[in-house]
This record gives C-alpha cells, structure tokens and sequence, in this order.
C-alpha cells in the first residue's frame, strides 16, 4: 500500500460516500480553511489503484519553509484496522518531512468508550483504547482527555440522538416529561422560525455576543459567520436560523385571551358557586393576573423589537453527512421563559426526521457531570431531549522535526515576554 496526495475530486468523492462523512473533513471546509490562509494537501491510501483511506490536510506555514500541519477530526481511515492505521501513518511522517512539516496534530472523529445519556460507561460497550496504543507506537502521542468547553478547538465531549423515529409524535414521546411539556407549549407562546439572509447576519452576531459575555466564552466574529455562511450556506450544509416573536400579533393574542378570562369571570363572578365553580373561579382570577403581567412584559418587547418582530434566540446548524450538528447558538436571558430555544432544537429535529438523516448531535458538553460544574446546564438541557454521550477518542501530535520544533517554542516564548 503507498500513501500519496491526491486530486481534490478524489478526496470529494470518497469522503462523501463514507459513513462518517463530517463537515471538518469536507471539500468545504477546505475552501474556508484557504480563505484564511492555509494551504490543503488531500493525502490517500492505495492498495494498487484502490483509495482506502484519505486525509484532508490544513497546512500553516510557521517560518521560511517550515509548516504545521493539522487534519481537523482525523480524515477518513478504517481506525480499527490496523494495517491500514500502521501504514498510513507511518508513510504520513515520510511525506509530511517531504513538506517541511514541523509539527502535525489531529482529533479523530471517533468515539473512545461507549457511554450512556448518564455518561457513564455501558458494560461491554464499544472500547477504542487499543487505537490509542497503535497509534502511540508510531510516534502520534495521546494529549490525554480533556474537558470543559473551549472555543478555540473542537469539543471532545458531545451529546447525540439517534433518529430511528417514526413519525414526530413518536420523536416528541421520547423526550423527557418536563422537554415534553415545553414543546408542547410552544405554539401558545408565538414563537416562529425562520432562517436568516446573510445581511441580516448582524442579529446573530449581536446575539451570540450578548451570549458569550453572560455566559463567559469568547465568541467569533461577524467576519466569521459570514465566512461560513458564503462556504456552507449556499451549498445547504448549513442553516443560521431564529426564534422570534411577532409583538404586534402577540398582543392581539393576549388581548383576546383576557377579554375572554373578564367574561368567564363576569359571568361566575355574581352567583352564589359551588366547590367546583369555585376552584374554577380562582383559576380565572389567576389567569387574568398572569395575563396582565404579560401585558406589562408586550411594553417592554415593544421596546425591544426591530419593528413588529422581536428575536429571542439564534441557532446555527450543519447539515453534512447522515447527521445534523447543532454548532452554537445563544438566546437572551430576560425570555428564557418563552422556550425558544426549545423551538430552535425542535424544529430542527423535525427537519432531521423528515429529511432522513440518521443522527441529531447536540454537538459540545463539559463532560463533567456534577450539578455544581458551570457547563452542567447545558447538558441538562439537551439530555432533555433524550439521547446519549459521546466521548471522542482525544488528539494526538506528532513532532515531525523535533529540533525546529523546540527551537520555534523557544522563539515564541521570547517574543511573548518581549509583549509584555
């Protein structure tokens, strides 16, 4: 078997036939990847004149000719044959010193050990730990397992949901009673979907700002979500999509609703009433309190909207491959209570159903599972919708130069003191 670079098409066609075909490992996300300046090598394996396996390689130049060399999510390599594993990735050194590579990382899209929506292991589930130890023995070390959520790299912790539903009733039955019940509401509380046109990428942009300093995280830029709306958008492998309400239609709607709960009350109001007319009574009295509260809230959304319509939460979605990835999203704190977020996910699930993909990834969990941990609502938020976790296999690094290696290290480590 020889390993050696191939067309882009070559790469192109493989990947998208293989079963584990993902958006970080697409002819897509090379082109991105170019736009920001790296070079892509596609690398593959022959057996005579049989592909049988591929890598996309980002390639950074550091310094004069030198390069790193990162392949996002591992390519597209039978991992549990070990043959291929070993002579790939032995002949992958060999050419990567042929490209002045000094350094090269990646991150298999594989899962370690088997887990269950607990994230505790399954007995006698899928083990990947001897991928670990063949690929330790060529000289690719384990980086150990990390957790928490970081945003300057891909999550190593997720959580998914196979969609082997029929039907949506069926799919909305399998979340949890609480999700259930959310769901269930939403139509009552006006929420709508749509998806935006790249001009109006500025709502999201402002949106997940708002985010990420509530929340803590670093966010990107709106020249980032542009970037991957001009890759992955306009080949629908991707969906920027919002839950808005429309103010105006919602207040007629609140109106209507109190004007009804005045007459019921009217009605019951004057005569002399049972234990059950009672009951029924407070009840009324209860939703008119409720609904002049609501009343108050319109004001204030008013305020807030861009003319009629008000945004609540903003989702971003890729759809590559046999699954849907919810990538990042984010919503504002002071609707919370509007579930729209809940109307994002769901009518995403619904897409995915209907459109025959195979998988719903949640995409990125802390991994950390005690109630006290900061990413722990974000897990118990998706884990509503039922499902399990997916712990991937890690990164491994390769020093392909050592001795440059070390030298550059010490170079940026000078020049960070020399900021300071």
């Amino acid at each position: 078997m020889e390993l050696k670079q191939i067309s882009e098409q070559e790469f192109k066609c493989y990947s998208e036939n293989s079963l584990h075909y993902n958006f970080w490992q697409s002819v897509t996300m090379a082109n991105m990847k170019k736009s920001s300046g790296y070079q892509i090598d596609y690398v593959g394996l022959f057996d005579q004149t049989t592909l049988k396996g591929c890598m996309m390689l980002a390639v950074w130049n550091m310094i004069g000719p030198y390069t790193m060399v990162y392949a996002s999510r591992g390519g597209y390599i039978d991992y549990k044959n070990e043959q291929i594993v070993k002579t790939f990735f032995s002949q992958l050194k060999e050419y990567l010193k042929a490209k002045k590579c000094v350094y090269f990382k990646m991150d298999p899209y594989l899962v370690y050990k088997e887990r269950d929506i607990d994230g505790e292991l399954v007995s006698n589930g899928e083990d990947n730990t001897f991928i670990i130890n063949i690929l330790n023995s060529l000289g690719y070390k384990h980086l150990g397992f990390s957790y928490g959520m970081c945003v300057d790299k891909e999550p190593n912790w997720m959580f998914v949901k196979e969609l082997n539903y029929q039907g949506e009733m069926e799919l909305l039955d399998s979340f949890d009673s609480q999700t259930k019940r959310k769901v269930k509401k939403l139509d009552k509380m006006g929420v709508e979907i749509r998806e935006l046109k790249r001009e109006e990428l500025d709502i999201f942009s402002k949106l997940m700002k708002h985010t990420s300093i509530r929340r803590g995280f670093q966010d990107h830029n709106l020249m980032y979500y542009e970037k991957m709306y001009d890759n992955f958008v306009e080949k629908n492998q991707m969906k920027y999509l919002v839950a808005q309400i429309n103010v105006e239609d919602f207040s007629k709607s609140i109106e209507k609703e109190y004007d009804s709960i005045l007459v019921q009350i009217s009605k019951i109001g004057d005569i002399e009433r049972n234990e059950k007319q009672e009951k029924k009574y407070q009840r009324l009295l209860m939703d008119k309190e409720r609904l002049e509260s609501r009343k108050k809230e319109v004001e204030e959304m008013r305020m807030d909207a861009n003319e009629d319509e008000l945004v609540l939460a903003a989702a971003a979605f890729i759809l590559v491959g046999s699954e849907i990835i919810y990538l990042f999203g984010g919503g504002y704190k002071k609707y919370a209570r509007y579930s729209a977020m809940y109307a994002l996910q769901w009518y995403m699930m619904k897409y995915a159903l209907n459109h025959n993909y195979k998988r719903y990834n949640f995409y990125g969990i802390s991994g950390v599972f005690e109630k006290e941990d900061e990413g722990y609502g974000v897990y118990e938020f998706k884990r509503g919708f039922q499902g399990h976790v997916e712990q991937l296999i890690g990164e491994f690094s390769c020093e392909i130069n050592p001795v440059m290696y070390r030298m550059y290290n010490g170079l940026s480590k000078i020049k960070m003191k020399l900021k300071k």
